[in-house]
């Protein structure tokens, strides 16, 4: 992945630098950056908090700090069966290592000393199946829940069928709630 972001570059004559590192333990030393931000990351750490105190220690004082998180218990689905629609919807949210990430990000900011803390809701609302199907992968869901036992096929085919109707007929709905947290570092 590093080397398809430096291979992707278009910019001018300054290319940035990218590096991997643990997102807990950044190889970076104290107040190094100006700004620092995550888009979508947070869910797939499993402590939010340590990785916040890792984002202020490298920021500098007086600077600023962003992130864009999902919380995936906001994930909703139109049609299916209630009880077979919380089960995948639930699955699928305690799938990902961070599911309430969302949720979570304006404390880490709170406990990280951060001040002058805004959380901004977005909503994505997908009405298209074919796009919903490929954002949210809900065919691997489906199949994953089904080897878990959290489903039985029957279920798994009788709701898919269910939103396959609802697409062709112009009536799928799905959204999911995203939370843009800005906070600054104390000068």
């Amino acid at each position: 992945m590093l080397a398809s972001a430096q291979a992707k570059y278009t910019g001018g004559s300054s290319r940035p630098g990218y590096v991997l590192s643990d997102a807990s333990h950044l190889a970076f030393a104290d107040n190094s950056f100006d700004a620092v931000r995550t888009d979508r990351v947070l869910q797939h750490t499993q402590d939010i908090f340590a990785v916040l105190h890792e984002m202020a220690r490298v920021t500098r004082p007086a600077g600023k700090i962003v992130v864009f998180e999902p919380d995936w218990e906001t994930f909703v689905i139109w049609p299916g069966d209630r009880e077979v629609t919380r089960k995948v919807l639930n699955f699928w949210c305690d799938h990902i290592p961070n599911g309430w990430a969302g949720r979570s990000v304006a404390a880490a900011f709170a406990e990280a000393g951060l001040e002058n803390i805004t959380v901004t809701p977005l909503c994505l609302v997908i009405t298209s199946l074919p796009l919903a199907r490929r954002v949210f992968d809900l065919e691997t869901t489906l199949s994953l829940a089904v080897k878990a036992g959290v489903l039985d096929s029957t279920e798994a085919e009788s709701w898919a069928e269910r939103q396959a109707q609802a697409g062709d007929a112009g009536m799928f709905f799905s959204s999911l709630t995203f939370y843009l947290v800005t906070g600054t570092k104390k000068s």
